[in-house]
């Protein structure tokens, strides 16, 4: 099998993972688009923290106004789970 080929496999395979992920991240789009926050900083979050389900969680954290170690400990808390 060619290097193409076996990447173009590799491709077809992951399409849906693909597109679990662009529904996902909509939702968090949208989630973060309701609780008041500019669509740059849904985007800043997503690259800044790469945990999935925190991010979620993040939105009730910070619409909340929690202080910010007790953002830093549910996030550790978090990581320590898996």
């Amino acid at each position: 099998m060619k290097n193409k080929e076996i990447i173009k496999k590799a491709f077809e395979k992951s399409i849906p993972i693909m597109c679990s992920y662009l529904f996902v991240s909509i939702a968090y789009g949208v989630m973060m688009n309701e609780a008041g926050f500019a669509w740059y900083v849904a985007i800043l979050v997503s690259f800044l923290i790469y945990t999935g389900a925190f991010q979620f969680l993040l939105i009730t954290l910070l619409i909340g106004g929690p202080a910010k170690t007790d953002c830093k400990y549910a996030q550790t808390l978090w990581k320590r789970r898996t």
